[in-house]
C-alpha cells in the first residue's frame, strides 16, 4: 500500500517546470521511521539490505554519482578497465 503523505504528482509538475531530473522516491517504513528518531542510519544496517527502501536509497545513489561522474557511452568501468585501460 502506498501512501502519499505530501500528496501526489506535485515533484512530477515541479521537475518538468524546473526542467530538472527527477532522483526518485523514498516508501516509508517503520524501520526507517524509528531509526531516524534513535540516529541510527538506515543504510548502516545491513539486515535492511535489499529492502524497498534500501533499493530506492540506492537507485538514488547512483543516479547522484551519474550526475557529478558522467559517462561517455561506451566507456567501460570497473577495476579492470582503470588498471587495462
Amino acid at each position: 500500500t502506498e501512501h502519499h503523505i505530501f500528496g501526489k504528482g506535485g515533484v512530477g509538475q515541479a521537475v518538468e517546470v524546473l526542467n530538472t531530473s527527477f532522483l526518485g522516491q523514498i516508501p516509508l517504513e517503520l524501520e526507517l521511521r524509528l531509526g531516524s528518531d534513535q540516529g541510527v542510519p538506515y543504510m548502516s544496517e545491513a539486515k535492511f539490505e535489499g529492502r524497498p527502501v534500501w533499493s530506492a536509497f540506492m537507485a538514488v545513489a547512483e543516479r547522484v554519482d551519474a550526475f557529478f561522474h558522467p559517462q561517455a557511452p561506451g566507456t567501460k568501468t570497473g577495476f579492470f578497465s582503470k588498471i587495462l585501460g
